[in-house]
């Protein structure tokens, strides 16, 4: 049996090692979509429900990323043209054969159109296969690697809800 004292040396350093590893490896998950030519991912905590467009009522307002309104569990939320933000330009897809991302925050919800569902992901920042992990805050994105040749970015939804107005800055998020 080891003395007490190079047991409570080797608990240190199993300890140290733990918050390394704690510190260094960090990770996403959530679901990735695709719209126009970029891959994002939106995480699943803000991610209430996947639904289709078949609810959408079409709105002239002068946001053009302002789509229409949607009735979501007795709720009437904002439809979002995820396209025309990111890109900033009008796009001339229609509403057929696009998903509604419902992103749920305190106090309400708002739709995000998308042209594809790529389905569920989970990234952890150790893969050797990823790269080129950034930290942006440039435009929708707060973080962004390479994955398989293929830029992902991970979606900021607390600056999406700042920069649309459904949030003031340094205040509680209404989306």
């Amino acid at each position: 049996m080891l003395p007490p004292y190079d047991l409570l040396v080797g608990l240190t350093l199993l300890q140290e090692k733990s918050q390394k590893l704690d510190t260094a490896i960090s990770g996403w998950n959530g679901v990735l979509v695709q719209v126009a030519d970029k891959y994002l991912l939106v995480e699943r905590a803000s991610l209430k429900e996947i639904v289709s467009t078949s609810k959408v009522t079409k709105v002239i307002d002068h946001r053009s990323w302002l789509v229409g309104l949607m009735s979501y569990e007795g709720a009437i939320i904002p439809l979002i043209e995820l396209t025309t933000l990111i890109n900033e330009k009008n796009t001339t897809l229609g509403l057929d054969d696009r998903s509604v991302l419902v992103i749920s925050r305190q106090g309400g919800h708002v739709g995000l159109l998308v042209d594809r569902v790529l389905g569920s992901r989970d990234y952890w920042s150790d893969n050797a296969e990823l790269s080129h992990i950034k930290t942006s805050a440039k435009g929708f994105c707060k973080i962004s690697f390479v994955d398989g040749g293929q830029l992902v970015e991970v979606f900021d939804v607390e600056k999406l809800a700042t920069v649309i107005g459904l949030k003031r800055e340094n205040s509680t998020s209404i989306v």
